[in-house]
């Protein structure tokens, strides 16, 4: 793939936004159900330890993918959240034909 254009990054950027939302809704829908049982629960401290755990994981997570992206890296961070399905082919629709068909392509690849 070439040197992405400025109108690409611009849009790389903004895809990348729209998917660390997705991740941080996933993310609270599934510490959710940890607190739900919090009036019944026998030991808070064991919760309160799986969701301080839960956090420190996805922060860990989150900081590994997302803590130093440099524009060189920006196709491949779109490829692995196509291919993880934090974005869709809707969302990487936006791109012009040919970054979308490379990123669906080499998507294929990893199937």
């Amino acid at each position: 793939m070439e040197e992405l254009t400025k109108p690409q990054k611009k849009k790389v950027r903004e895809l990348i936004d729209r998917a660390l939302e997705r991740e941080f809704k996933e993310f609270l829908l599934s510490v959710r159900g940890l607190v739900a049982d919090v009036e019944t629960t026998n030991s808070l401290s064991d919760m309160y330890s799986k969701l301080y755990d839960s956090f420190k994981a996805f922060d860990k997570r989150l900081s590994m993918r997302y803590g130093d992206i440099r524009g060189s890296q920006y196709f491949n961070i779109i490829l692995w959240l196509f291919i993880e399905k934090k974005l869709t082919l809707e969302d990487i629709s936006e791109f012009d034909d040919e970054m979308r068909d490379g990123i669906v392509e080499k998507a294929k690849m990893w199937e």
